[in-house]
């Protein structure tokens, strides 16, 4: 397989023997993340008070990555519940639904903030898997950004008015 022979070819050219274990290892962590269960976003969703990476979805669409030290706390209080301020998410689906001015961090109202929640709840979704170790966490969120490019990956980008296509 020419992806293989590559691969092994990088291995080599890094100088970096471990190189294909690691990428193994990333790639069956983004597959059972994409494997796991799909849930609304809603208060009675079954979130876990863990550490761990997701993913979000707007109908069949993944349009953000993130990784958090409490999952519940994360998906179901500062994402759905909560406000731009507190939410990359939020401030970016602000923008996407033009709610604020693209790279504006404006105040919103609170019906403002309630379309953002009630977009969330009815056109989105979200996955999810557990990984205790921090360093690990933060490198299978940035592979997982790499490779899936969601729509709202970076509200930076956003902000300048790009998004990835």
């Amino acid at each position: 397989m020419e992806v293989s022979r590559s691969l092994k070819e990088l291995s080599k050219l890094a100088g970096d023997p471990e190189l294909l274990e690691r990428l193994e290892y990333y790639v069956n962590r983004l597959r059972e993340l994409l494997s796991s269960p799909r849930r609304r976003f809603s208060r009675a969703a079954h979130v876990p008070t863990k550490p761990g990476v997701y993913v979000v979805w707007r109908d069949s669409v993944i349009i953000y990555v993130g990784s958090s030290r409490d999952l519940r706390r994360r998906l179901l209080g500062e994402h759905l519940r909560g406000n731009v301020d507190g939410s990359r998410l939020r401030r970016a689906l602000s923008w996407d639904l033009g709610i604020a001015p693209i790279g504006v961090r404006a105040k919103l109202s609170r019906a403002e903030e309630e379309r953002i929640s009630e977009h969330l709840r009815r056109r989105c979704s979200f996955q999810y898997i557990v990984e205790e170790n921090e360093r690990m966490r933060a490198m299978i969120e940035h592979f997982a950004i790499a490779l899936l490019n969601p729509r709202l990956a970076s509200p930076l980008g956003a902000a300048k008015g790009r998004r990835p296509s």
